[in-house]
């Protein structure tokens, strides 16, 4: 297995090309991100794509890009995090790295990629970076009482969402529930969990 980080001399359109067909193996057409939103994260911050290839096949990859702590605070959900998929709030002097995608083609791609890149975060590799953050959506949390003021979440509850877990693991904390405390995330019908981790 090999592990990529950035594009550096690489062919950007074979990389893209190589993303896309991940995505529309794994997601439906619901979920994929578009060519466009794909592109525009490489051109925006090329460095902050991680791969990971086995016998010479693409088989995860997962996207980091830079904001500033000013704008993440204001941003609760993956949709607002992320520009409607697009990640437009890039600043390249941010002090926070944002997770924007994990995509892989099997459990064990995606937690080996995830745990090097939050590993080489650890030790600094973005000199401006003070907090990595991520967002997830628990769909179980879809089926409590959405008028519900104060949800308590429990971690074992956390830990039936196979994302969460994987934060959870690499030392991210719970930062927030989604803007309103108990709203419904129209892209997954579940809750947002904001996610931080200390660098």
């Amino acid at each position: 297995m090999e592990i990529i980080q950035g594009v550096s001399k690489q062919d950007k359109n074979h990389v893209l090309n190589q993303l896309m067909e991940l995505e529309q193996k794994i997601w439906d057409k619901s979920m994929a991100a578009s060519i466009e939103q794909v592109r525009n994260r490489l051109t925006i911050f090329s460095d902050g794509l991680w791969r990971l290839y086995d016998g010479g096949y693409l088989k995860a990859y997962m996207f980091f890009y830079p904001i500033s702590k000013m704008k993440a605070v204001m941003y609760n959900t993956w949709e607002d995090f992320t520009n409607e998929g697009y990640c437009n709030n890039f600043d390249p002097h941010g002090e926070i790295l944002f997770g924007t995608t994990i995509c892989s083609d099997g459990k064990k791609y995606g937690n080996l990629l995830f745990a090097s890149g939050v590993s080489y975060m650890k030790n600094q590799m973005y000199v401006s970076v003070e907090e990595v953050w991520a967002c997830s959506r628990i769909p179980s949390l879809a089926l409590k009482n959405i008028a519900e003021k104060d949800i308590t979440i429990e971690e074992e509850e956390l830990y039936t969402d196979g994302v969460v877990k994987m934060l959870l693991n690499q030392g991210f904390k719970p930062f927030s529930l989604n803007k309103d405390g108990y709203k419904i995330d129209k892209e997954s019908l579940g809750y947002s969990l904001t996610m931080v981790l200390k660098v």
